[in-house]
């Protein structure tokens, strides 16, 4: 591949030399993991004189593809990255490489392939995400059989016998020229004791064979081969030859024309995903013609091994590469787990198989893996979203309230991000994770109010809307105060740490009433809803609003004006409103509602309430309000010298409340 130069420098053995780790061999020993730096300052190595570099002999990307093509193992890990960075137009590439180490006194023994920007003057190098840790013995062997028997088969000995209430198909050995498989849709009960796996697919814009009324009778005889997406003839191949006899997929185990049948289904993935021996995930297929296996390249899925000859500060010795991006980019970031309905398929499977583009990943409770890294990913952690850690990791021993709260807090932001073809699912795709959550809080299905829970519902209101293309569903899927009313991003991240002391509340939940399609599912699809509030309350006026940055530019409160560049902090749930407040005032008057006020800790002295802007229209009914956002108002007075000054001192009209509290609070409905 490249010859060394200078001091400090990395020889790269031919094909030959190329080794892989033997799955119950010794793992290459790791250097503690170090802290993410900013990107600007993380690579010393233009200005650290002590650290040289190996040129590869390649100055241009086609000799690159040349020699990846030839089988070179570096050049190809190199050329699979390219992509990736094309696509984050992080900058054009001079044309060529180099083989350097990072700054010894805060890298730990860490080497990296580095490709250089095109100006000079820029944050710093590209980084191309091919690490190299210091290695211990490795072995020949080739993995893939070994992973598979090693973290595979003896899992499944150990899998829950407790199965859904309806499987898709009895596959079962049978003599075809094609094939030697039979599919059947089972039916609404499984042998005792019977073992199935599932499957998690993209629909996508492939015509997908699925359960109908006019096919029902046919399909529990048999499916037709041909009629399956290759996905689905991959999994049921796959299902068989692991010595699995039933595979459920829910385009053939929930009648499509049946909404009753579909949604006790959709209400059933907690049992249905939690107790399957196995998931099959079609990470990188985005419709079912793509299958579960894609053309990967071998080399891909072998360790890269370099002997290196460091001068100053790091280990003479042998390294191994990891692409510590990976499953971030191959798994979080593939096109199956942009899917609202996957987010929980895969929290709630104990063991999963991910057919990603590059190769295949074990994801369990305990362990990641893959091929090249057959004994677990080195950093369990890498790539993983933080909702995915925490669920994971609850054990009966951990499952304290704040824990689950904050674990639920991190599920819905997640959630928020993915993608829902059909907007009526907003609840129900979440609807297995709630109730999973609801028994390890321990308390009943009907503290569950559209999308929050009763106990954590007043702090658990102040959630925003972020991404700027935020909008409110045109037809009614939660209440305006649920975050499950709005299609976009939402965190609770603009509530800083969180106002975790009740005390520090002004705001009260008195009653809720929550009205679902079907009373006896908490989780399903609810029909109306309200809170009843105690709370400070006061109309504002809403200034003009900054329609590039996604502000409001004021809001007057008694005639006090708070700034968007001074003391005010929004986030409307509508993005729209920003281009339409004139006209949305001629019919709309806007309240703040203040729940809490905190010590701001930016500077001495600064104070910041935050709270709800509500909305009321003349069609509304007496104390009846709308959330319309999230803003905090920043302040040099203390709770009640603000709440007399800005809240109190403006009294409310009779139609404008449901009562008025002794304290000068004010009781409303919120919608």
């Amino acid at each position: 591949m490249s010859q060394s130069r200078g001091k400090a420098a990395a020889t790269v053995d031919d094909d030959s030399s190329i080794q892989t780790f033997e799955s119950h061999g010794s793992a290459p020993v790791l250097p503690a993991r170090p802290a993410r730096q900013q990107q600007g300052r993380m690579w010393q190595h233009r200005d650290d004189q002590s650290v040289q570099s190996a040129n590869f002999r390649h100055y241009n990307i086609s000799e690159l593809k040349i020699s990846a093509g030839n089988g070179c193992h570096l050049c190809n890990l190199i050329l699979d990255q390219l992509p990736i960075f094309h696509t984050t137009g992080a900058g054009k590439y001079h044309e060529t490489w180099k083989f350097a180490k990072e700054n010894p006194q805060k890298m730990f023994g860490i080497a990296t392939i580095l490709p250089h920007r095109e100006s000079e003057d820029s944050s710093g190098p590209l980084r191309l995400d091919v690490k190299y840790f210091l290695d211990g013995d490795v072995s020949k062997k080739g993995i893939r059989p070994c992973w598979i028997s090693l973290y595979l088969i003896p899992i499944l000995a150990y899998a829950g016998s407790e199965a859904p209430e309806s499987i898709l198909s009895d596959v079962q050995k049978r003599t075809l020229p094609e094939v030697d498989a039979w599919v059947r849709q089972y039916g609404s009960s499984l042998p005792e004791e019977a073992e199935y796996m599932t499957l998690s697919h993209c629909w996508g814009v492939t015509r997908i064979p699925a359960l109908r009324n006019e096919n029902e009778a046919i399909y529990r005889r048999n499916i037709p081969w041909d009629a399956l997406t290759n996905t689905f003839r991959d999994a049921v191949s796959y299902t068989q030859a692991l010595g699995v006899e039933y595979l459920w997929i829910d385009a053939f185990c929930i009648n499509q024309d049946k909404f009753t049948d579909w949604l006790e289904e959709a209400l059933s993935m907690a049992s249905i995903f939690s107790n399957a021996v196995l998931n099959l995930a079609a990470t990188c297929s985005p419709d079912g013609d793509g299958g579960l296996f894609s053309a990967s390249n071998p080399l891909l899925t072998r360790a890269f091994t370099v002997k290196a000859r460091w001068t100053a500060g790091f280990s003479v010795g042998q390294y191994a590469a990891l692409d510590d991006e990976a499953y971030r980019v191959r798994i979080d970031n593939a096109v199956l787990n942009h899917r609202a309905w996957v987010l929980q398929e895969r929290l709630l499977s104990p063991r999963i198989l991910h057919f990603a583009a590059d190769q295949v990943y074990w994801e369990c409770h305990h362990l990641r893996a893959n091929e090249t890294w057959s004994a677990g990913l080195p950093y369990e952690q890498m790539g993983e979203s933080n909702a995915s850690i925490a669920f994971k990791r609850l054990t009966p021993e951990s499952r304290d309230q704040s824990t689950l709260h904050g674990c639920w807090l991190g599920i819905v932001s997640k959630y928020s991000e993915c993608l829902l073809t059909n907007e009526s699912d907003k609840l129900v795709a979440l609807a297995g994770l709630a109730q999973v959550v609801q028994q390890y809080m321990g308390c009943p299905a009907t503290d569950y109010l559209a999308g929050l829970w009763r106990r954590s519902l007043v702090q658990d209101l102040l959630w925003s809307a972020y991404t700027g293309r935020q909008e409110r569903y045109q037809t009614y899927q939660a209440p305006s105060w649920s975050w499950a009313s709005v299609m976009g991003n939402v965190d609770w991240s603009t509530s800083g740490s969180r106002i975790k002391d009740h005390d520090s509340f002004s705001c009260e939940l008195r009653n809720s009433n929550v009205q679902l399609l079907d009373s006896e599912r908490h989780f399903g699809p609810v029909l109306s809803a309200y809170i009843e509030l105690v709370a400070p309350l006061c109309r504002v006026e809403l200034g003009a609003a900054d329609v590039k940055l996604q502000r409001l530019e004021y809001l007057t409160i008694n005639g006090r004006r708070f700034t968007g560049d001074d003391d005010l902090a929004d986030r409307l749930d509508d993005h729209r409103l920003y281009k339409q407040i004139p006209e949305w005032l001629t019919n709309h008057t806007a309240y703040v509602c203040r729940f809490a006020t905190v010590d701001s800790r930016l500077e001495e002295g600064l104070w910041m309430s935050d709270g709800l802007l509500l909305e009321r229209s003349a069609h509304m009914d007496k104390g009846h309000y709308k959330r319309l956002g999230w803003v905090r108002l920043f302040h040099r007075q203390g709770e009640q010298e603000f709440d007399k000054d800005c809240l109190l001192s403006r009294d409310l009209e009779p139609e404008e409340l449901l009562w008025r509290e002794g304290d000068g609070r004010y009781g409303i409905r919120v919608i």
